[in-house]
């Protein structure tokens, strides 16, 4: 057999040509040390109890030492045998597929601008050029530029104006209402200008490897026709199509009913509720004829109420507070969309979370009620199109 080394080479430049072709050689990236080093840090935190951790002992040849050296072993076989097919094969084969890697996208969020009171007394119209520059007041590097120009005439007194952030990737949970209310160029008779907090588009970040071969490989197995309860999840949550951050499929379940509607009725949740109407009508065209598809936003319901938690003082910076760090656990792990669909054991769901949180070893006490009627939680009867989302009214308690 004779190679063609001519082709292989023209392959191998066509390649190189590709900017940012591969971010990491590694499909499945694992360092063994850190991992050796957090499993021994989580083995020796103190019971939930207080009392000592009888695997406080970091010597090499301790049994749970052995232990988690045979567990890494193991897993790192199995990374070393994954990250063996070389990354470009991979993009060549969703090529010849026809899939390519998502790329990364700027968020949109909305800009309001405010008319001066001298522009309303002249009856002058106020223009909103397109690209004009609104800066962050934490970051002057941050700003929001508009995508159309706007006009404001007669009595107006705001004009709202979508405007792209200048960072790709998703938008960031910790931007304020009000952040961008800096104009380096002023406009004249435009007295000033704030994001009211809606966003239009969340951005995202570049589409991973193993993201892109994982939505190849759903794609080709739905092949744009919804069957089975996978199919519907994949097409609500899939940025080729709902898009939706989270989504429930209940065959055989219409809201308000108490029968059971085996092979004719879908219900599907989506999460925000704003992708309702869109996966609708893609679910109308995908589904099988004789099935009925009843799509529902997803019902948030508020809870606070009061937390104890347990701390290790020295493991809780002086930069934060109590409340700061299970807030950010809560974001992270409870609060949409995050947690459960219709979560029964929603307290039991909190205090798993805070339980994860350095610094914190035990949650000896959770109480929760709804943050508007007061109805303890226990009462509560969860539905499967419900989330729950704690609000910033919680109590934290803290104790030694």
């Amino acid at each position: 057999m004779t190679i063609n080394y001519d082709e292989y080479h023209d392959l191998a430049e066509s390649l190189a040509k590709v900017p940012g072709l591969i971010d990491s050689p590694d499909l499945y990236p694992f360092d063994p040390e850190k991992m050796y080093a957090a499993m021994m840090e989580m083995a020796a935190l103190p019971l939930p109890s207080g009392a000592e951790s009888p695997f406080t002992s970091k010597i090499p040849g301790s049994v749970h030492s052995i232990l988690f050296s045979c567990v890494l072993y193991i897993h790192q076989q199995l990374a070393h045998q994954f990250n063996l097919v070389p990354p470009k094969t991979i993009v060549e084969v969703l090529r010849m597929m026809g899939v390519a890697r998502l790329e990364a996208e700027y968020p949109i969020v909305n800009l309001v601008f405010n008319r001066s009171r001298q522009s309303l007394s002249l009856g002058a119209d106020v223009i909103i050029p397109v690209g004009t520059v609104v800066q962050s007041k934490f970051n002057s590097g941050f700003t929001a530029t508009t995508r159309n120009e706007s006009r404001m005439t007669g009595s107006q007194e705001t004009t709202i104006v979508p405007a792209r952030l200048n960072q790709l990737g998703a938008v960031n949970e910790n931007m304020q209402v009000g952040e961008f209310s800096i104009m380096p160029r002023g406009i004249p008779y435009v007295e000033s200008v704030y994001n009211d907090g809606a966003v239009i588009s969340p951005g995202r970040r570049r589409e991973t490897l193993p993201e892109a071969v994982l939505r190849a490989r759903e794609m080709m197995r739905i092949q744009a026709r919804c069957v089975t309860a996978p199919d519907y999840y994949f097409v609500a949550t899939s940025n080729a199509y709902v898009g939706a951050q989270k989504a429930n499929v209940i065959p055989g379940y219409l809201r308000g009913s108490d029968f059971n509607f085996t092979g004719s009725i879908v219900t599907v949740v989506v999460y925000p509720s704003k992708h309702r109407v869109l996966a609708a009508a893609i679910f109308e065209e995908m589904k099988m004829v004789d099935i009925t598809v009843d799509v529902l936003g997803a019902e948030v319901i508020p809870i606070d109420g009061e937390v104890t938690v347990r701390v290790v003082p020295y493991l809780v910076g002086q930069n934060n507070t109590v409340f700061d760090m299970a807030a950010r656990a809560i974001a992270e792990r409870i609060n949409p969309p995050h947690g459960k669909w219709g979560d029964f054991q929603l307290s039991i769901s909190l205090a798993t979370a805070l339980e994860l949180v350095e610094g914190f070893y035990a949650v000896p006490s959770v109480k929760l009620k709804h943050a508007v009627t007061g109805e303890p939680i226990e009462s509560l009867k969860p539905k499967p199109w419900q989330l729950f989302e704690i609000q910033g009214s919680l109590v934290v308690k803290n104790i030694p």
